[in-house]
């Protein structure tokens, strides 16, 4: 068996599960839940948070092991309220994913994009 697992926010893992997902990733093994046999798993894991883990495993709320095992790569990306200037952009992009996909527009594109672009209200909302 393999694959990616996404687990979303990592840092709500209380420790019990935080020991388990570490042993899954080290023995590389896994045991179904009603069977006895553990089976080989050749998993990519990637995690996501809004916390900070590092401060976390200071605290003693996230294992330190797990958090090294984990820290292969981080990206960081600022929440959408500190780059307002990207909606529009990351609009299109979406609308146009959607349009590929079979979605319908109900309006004309030059309306869509005056449409999206954003608004001091927004920006003022979203600060």
């Amino acid at each position: 068996m393999g694959g990616t697992l996404f687990l979303d926010e990592i840092g709500e893992l209380n420790l019990n599960l935080q020991a388990k997902l570490l042993r899954v990733m080290q023995e590389r093994r896994v045991v179904p839940v009603g069977d006895a046999v553990p089976r080989v798993v050749d998993i990519r894991v990637i995690c996501a948070t809004h916390r900070n883990l590092a401060e976390m495993v200071e605290a003693g709320t996230f294992r330190q092991d797990l958090f090294f095992r984990l820290q292969v790569f981080t990206l960081v990306l600022p929440p959408l309220r500190d780059r307002v200037d990207d909606l529009p952009q990351l609009s299109e992009f979406f609308l146009e994913r959607l349009g590929r996909a079979g979605w319908r527009y109900p309006q004309a594109p030059e309306r869509r994009k005056r449409r999206i672009a954003p608004e001091p209200q927004l920006a003022r909302q979203c600060a």
